[in-house]
């Protein structure tokens, strides 16, 4: 059984908590609204003329614009939460799939640094890969190098995230060791058909069942050494994050 280290998912639930905090001051302010308004007519009662005319008018009007604004902003960020929560969701799903990878390998979850996250990478005999995670769900298939779900080019190009991912990380290792280290980029599907049966763009895009067969599959190509080498590296980022697993599970 592979070795894991970190919290698969942790920086997406944060996420997702951070989003429904929103809601919940976007709530309190559309409860605001009304309760302002009554204050207004209570305390600063409508004069006489076209001035309380208008007063009587714009006020609650522009009460109940206020309010489907705050709404839609509402609505937003709670879609925008439950994508966080189903992007953890997958992100565990993956972090225990690859328990099952056989003993000399590691796997590591959530890793954060400067400006980019790592979703999950994995080091073992057979090399380092970095291991990018979607829970979308239909279809995965290519037009030569343009990945497409459900027929169409998908909003964000994962390809390119994948790659900017994968080059930060080898960018870390070379600042950490002074080496040059070959990292191959897998993006990964937990909730959709993958027809994809090559690499796209020199990402291999794969399915969270065909995930382990793809990496049992690779040739060793990493020597002891080198791998005690990066996993020294990746445990103390895995510490200096304060993660309450960096313990090996």
């Amino acid at each position: 059984m592979a070795q894991q280290f970190g919290t698969a998912g942790s920086g997406a639930r944060q996420m997702a908590r951070g989003r429904y905090m929103k809601v919940l001051v976007l709530a309190v302010a559309i409860l605001a609204v009304p309760i302002a308004l009554h204050l207004k007519s209570r305390f600063f009662p409508a004069t006489g003329g076209l001035a309380g005319l208008i007063g009587v008018l714009f006020f609650p009007i522009a009460g109940l614009f206020l309010m489907q604004i705050i709404n839609r902003k509402a609505n937003h960020n709670i879609k925008r939460a439950k994508d966080a929560e189903r992007g953890a969701a997958a992100e565990e799903k993956v972090a225990l799939r690859l328990t099952d990878l056989p003993e000399g390998y590691f796997g590591f979850h959530d890793l954060s640094f400067n400006g980019f996250n790592v979703d999950h990478l994995v080091l073992g005999p057979a090399g380092i890969f970095v291991v990018e995670t979607k829970s979308h769900q239909g279809t995965v298939d290519a037009n030569g190098e343009t990945l497409l779900l459900n027929g169409r080019p998908p909003r964000k190009n994962f390809l390119n995230q994948t790659w900017s991912q994968t080059k930060s990380m080898q960018e870390y290792l070379w600042k950490m060791t002074s080496k040059e280290w070959k990292i191959k980029p897998v993006l990964c599907f937990t909730n959709a058909y993958v027809k994809v049966r090559r690499p796209v763009k020199g990402v291999e895009v794969v399915s969270l069942k065909y995930l382990n067969t793809f990496l049992g599959r690779q040739s060793a190509n990493l020597e002891h050494a080198d791998i005690q080498h990066v996993l020294r590296v990746l445990k103390f980022r895995i510490e200096k994050q304060g993660d309450p697993s960096a313990v090996s599970r």
